[in-house]
């Protein structure tokens, strides 16, 4: 049994799922969702029941179980000494240790083990990307407004960008760490784009859609995607999915929105600087084919 514990927003359950669909695949196991960090805090959820994975949610049994934390007496203490002694990628709580590609996760963990991380490279699932695609869907029905997005964007050579703020802008811990794409980085990459198929149609995707349409409107022809429904967050990656070539923020979600696009000659361009530090290691968060501007 593999147990993977989720957390974050969409975008980094989606990276964490990934990895653990491609362990049980690859083990031969099942595969379960420790749901526990999102009772410890009010501003997530879990966002991953309207999409069609495979996977069960894990009960506080199966973890229990699978970590024996509770594990009493001599026999807990000799299995703790043990566990201690053994490498990161032999223990049966795995914890990631690098913000990059970590082969031994791929190569040496076991089929009973518990993941702890964000896990952020395509290389840890690129192998099943097929199958991901075909899970990373959502579950019928959709919603008015999606099915006219869907729609409008079928007819037209779509790009999508992604303007992310929110919490980038009025949360002071995150904003430490992750900087705002600036107006000059959308327009050198509409720039991009257009000057090599100048007949495409922009879909801006935000969670400040009024910043966007201030920002952006210059930049015709264009559409600001809102959706007004529960599971905006969801439809919204979906529709941005089905668009041609991307623009994407430094943000996990967007990430996914151009991952999951199936357009054989996407083009899809992401921001140069993903965190605030510039000596935090990206070199495996973004594809080889993508464009950094």
């Amino acid at each position: 049994m593999i147990i993977v514990k989720l957390m974050g927003g969409l975008g980094n359950q989606l990276f964490q799922y990934a990895l653990g669909r491609w362990l049980a695949k690859e083990r031969s196991a099942s595969l379960k969702l420790d749901l526990s960090w999102f009772q410890m805090q009010t501003l997530r959820s879990y966002q991953l029941d309207t999409l069609k994975i495979s996977a069960e949610i894990a009960s506080p049994e199966d973890i229990e179980k699978l970590k024996r934390a509770n594990w009493g007496g001599l026999k807990g203490r000799i299995y703790r000494a043990v566990q201690r002694r053994m490498p990161y990628y032999r223990q049966r709580v795995v914890a990631e240790q690098v913000p990059f590609f970590d082969s031994h996760i791929v190569k040496n963990v076991s089929r009973n083990v518990y993941l702890m991380g964000y896990w952020q490279s395509e290389r840890y699932f690129s192998s099943i990307a097929s199958l991901l695609r075909g899970e990373l869907k959502l579950k019928e029905p959709f919603s008015p407004d999606y099915q006219a997005w869907g729609e409008k964007i079928s007819k037209v050579k779509s790009v999508s960008l992604h303007v992310r703020r929110g919490d980038y802008v009025n949360n002071p811990h995150i904003n430490q760490f992750h900087s705002i794409c600036s107006i000059a980085y959308y327009a050198e990459a509409i720039s991009y784009i257009r000057q090599r198929l100048p007949e495409t149609t922009i879909f801006v995707f935000s969670d400040d859609i009024a910043w966007a349409r201030q920002n952006l409107t210059s930049y015709s022809p264009i559409e600001f995607v809102e959706l007004k429904n529960t599971n905006r967050d969801q439809e919204e990656l979906s529709l941005m999915s089905l668009c041609n070539h991307h623009i994407i923020a430094n943000s996990s979600y967007s990430w996914w929105g151009a991952w999951l696009g199936t357009c054989s000659e996407k083009i899809v361009i992401a921001p140069e600087k993903w965190f605030n530090d510039e000596g935090q290691n990206t070199k495996d968060l973004i594809p080889v084919t993508w464009i950094r501007l």
